[in-house]
């Protein structure tokens, strides 16, 4: 990885952006460090992760990282357990970059419930 890249917005303000790379892709993309992963994925057009309700109710951007640091927003105990996250094992839509990020998307299976 190589570490946050800090890039001017259109308003002359200074933005921090982190390298993101997936399990089993060979592209690696950026995510701002003042929103979601999903909601950086999102705006830039990203589509490795399935898209659901985006605030943390449905559980279909559930990921672990597997490196990297993040802040964590609270997370839906009906699809990440408090042992999951523990374990890394986080909801896209609920954590913000804090470093570059190495993750491995976990779906849900066919069901909906956690494997």
């Amino acid at each position: 990885m190589r570490g946050p890249l800090i890039i001017s917005g259109q308003d002359g303000s200074l933005m921090q952006r982190f390298e993101i790379s997936f399990e089993g892709q060979a592209q690696r993309f950026r995510a701002a460090a003042d929103r979601t992963l999903l909601a950086s994925l999102v705006a830039d057009g990203v589509t490795v992760l399935s898209i659901g309700c985006r605030s943390g109710g449905c559980g279909v951007c559930r990921i672990k990282v597997v490196e990297g640091a993040y802040r964590s927003m609270a997370m839906n105990r009906a699809r990440i357990s408090r042992e999951d996250e523990d374990e890394g094992i986080v909801l896209a839509c609920r954590i913000i970059p804090a470093s570059d990020l190495h993750v491995r998307p976990l779906p849900l299976d066919p069901s909906g419930l956690l494997n």
